[in-house]
Protein backbone atom coordinates (compact mmCIF):
# COMPACT_ATOMS: atom_id res chain seq x y z
CA UNK A 1 0.00 0.00 0.00
CA UNK A 2 1.36 3.17 -0.76
CA UNK A 3 0.88 4.67 3.00
CA UNK A 4 2.68 1.84 4.05
CA UNK A 5 5.83 3.88 2.48
CA UNK A 6 6.77 6.10 6.08
CA UNK A 7 5.63 4.63 9.37
CA UNK A 8 5.22 5.50 12.95
CA UNK A 9 8.58 5.95 14.64
CA UNK A 10 10.51 6.68 11.36
CA UNK A 11 12.71 9.64 11.38
CA UNK A 12 12.25 12.20 8.52
CA UNK A 13 14.41 15.01 7.10
CA UNK A 14 12.46 17.90 5.19
CA UNK A 15 14.22 19.32 2.31
CA UNK A 16 13.46 22.06 0.17
CA UNK A 17 15.03 21.46 -3.37
CA UNK A 18 17.85 20.26 -3.82
CA UNK A 19 20.27 22.00 -1.30
CA UNK A 20 18.35 23.34 1.01
CA UNK A 21 17.34 21.31 4.82
CA UNK A 22 14.55 22.56 6.16
CA UNK A 23 14.67 20.63 9.90
CA UNK A 24 14.19 16.76 10.82
CA UNK A 25 11.76 14.93 13.32
CA UNK A 26 9.99 11.69 14.35
CA UNK A 27 6.61 10.50 12.67
CA UNK A 28 4.76 10.05 15.98
CA UNK A 29 1.50 9.02 14.35
CA UNK A 30 0.06 6.72 12.22
CA UNK A 31 -1.79 7.94 8.34
CA UNK A 32 -4.72 9.94 8.28
CA UNK A 33 -6.71 11.71 6.01
CA UNK A 34 -8.09 15.10 6.85
CA UNK A 35 -10.43 16.00 4.68
CA UNK A 36 -11.03 19.59 6.25
CA UNK A 37 -7.35 20.16 4.60
CA UNK A 38 -7.62 21.28 1.40
CA UNK A 39 -4.20 21.42 -0.32
CA UNK A 40 -2.60 18.57 1.86
CA UNK A 41 -5.31 15.94 3.45
CA UNK A 42 -2.71 13.18 3.56
CA UNK A 43 -1.27 13.54 7.43
CA UNK A 44 1.01 12.12 9.87
CA UNK A 45 2.00 13.58 13.05
CA UNK A 46 5.75 15.06 13.47
CA UNK A 47 7.48 16.05 16.30
CA UNK A 48 10.18 18.47 15.00
CA UNK A 49 13.55 18.15 16.57
CA UNK A 50 15.06 20.71 14.90
CA UNK A 51 13.83 23.49 12.07
CA UNK A 52 15.43 26.17 10.37
CA UNK A 53 17.20 26.11 6.86
CA UNK A 54 20.54 24.90 6.10
CA UNK A 55 21.92 25.37 2.16
CA UNK A 56 25.28 23.34 2.57
CA UNK A 57 25.85 21.71 -1.02
CA UNK A 58 29.60 20.61 -0.29
CA UNK A 59 28.89 19.34 3.08
CA UNK A 60 26.16 16.90 1.15
CA UNK A 61 28.78 16.07 -1.28
CA UNK A 62 26.28 17.18 -4.00
CA UNK A 63 22.73 17.88 -4.42
CA UNK A 64 20.14 15.67 -2.89
CA UNK A 65 17.48 13.56 -4.72
CA UNK A 66 14.70 15.35 -6.13
CA UNK A 67 12.06 12.56 -5.32
CA UNK A 68 9.64 13.53 -2.55
CA UNK A 69 9.79 10.63 -0.53
CA UNK A 70 13.50 8.94 -0.60
CA UNK A 71 14.73 6.05 2.14
CA UNK A 72 18.11 6.90 2.47
CA UNK A 73 18.89 4.49 4.99
CA UNK A 74 20.31 2.39 1.93
CA UNK A 75 22.74 5.54 1.16
CA UNK A 76 25.42 5.49 4.02
CA UNK A 77 27.47 8.15 3.37
CA UNK A 78 24.97 10.27 2.68
CA UNK A 79 22.91 8.90 5.75
CA UNK A 80 25.68 9.98 8.06
CA UNK A 81 26.47 13.10 6.70
CA UNK A 82 22.62 14.48 7.28
CA UNK A 83 22.92 12.61 10.66
CA UNK A 84 26.03 15.14 11.44
CA UNK A 85 24.44 18.30 10.19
Amino acid sequence: KKNDVMKKDDIIIAKKGRKSLLGYGIVTSDYYYDDSEEKYPNQREVQWIRKGEWDDEETLRGPMVLKTLTDITKYLEKYEILYKL
